[in-house]
């Protein structure tokens, strides 16, 4: 027989899980339940479906870093809380889960790849399309002008996204 308590386990791996009611630190930006940008830099995103040898772990960071333009292995996947109305189906079988959560990363990252550039482009008051992202940073390509994710997190987190919490 074996047997085991959730609540030790809830306390144990409790920083693993941020629900999406949960406050962010401050000047973190979260346009939706799936990623996180805190004002060091640091992204961390929520694999909604369960781990059982599929390699999401793996896959669901190179999809959001790809259109993110971060390095894929600087991306930090946390297990989602269960919670299908702001992530949708949470399941795993048939090795569907990367092929299922594909799309809706993509989305994640290009969402807020976009956001954190028009944060760049209201910054400096210049047009969003003289600027664009590369390697966790955005530049205004006719000055050289940068800035780093982390900076523009919190001008980020005002503005209104075009993704709140939509899985599909």
């Amino acid at each position: 027989m074996l047997g085991f308590y959730l609540g030790s386990v809830r306390r144990a791996h409790g920083a693993d899980i941020i629900k999406a009611g949960d406050k962010l630190p401050d000047g973190a930006f979260a346009p939706n339940a799936f990623i996180r940008i805190t004002p060091d830099g640091a992204v961390t995103i929520f694999a909604t479906r369960p781990e059982i040898g599929q390699g999401i772990k793996t896959s669901l960071p190179m999809i959001v870093a790809e259109e993110l333009e971060v390095d894929w292995q600087s991306v930090t996947v946390r297990s989602a809380p269960f919670d299908p109305a702001s992530f949708g189906p949470q399941v795993a079988g048939g090795s569907t889960s990367t092929p299922a959560s594909y799309l809706t990363m993509r989305r994640v990252g290009a969402t807020a790849r976009t956001m954190l550039v028009e944060a760049a482009a209201q910054t400096w008051g210049v047009p969003a399309s003289e600027c664009y992202a590369e390697s966790g940073t955005v530049l205004h390509r006719p000055s050289g002008k940068k800035l780093t994710y982390g900076t523009l997190t919190a001008k980020a987190a005002t503005l209104p996204c075009p993704m709140k919490n939509r899985w599909y």
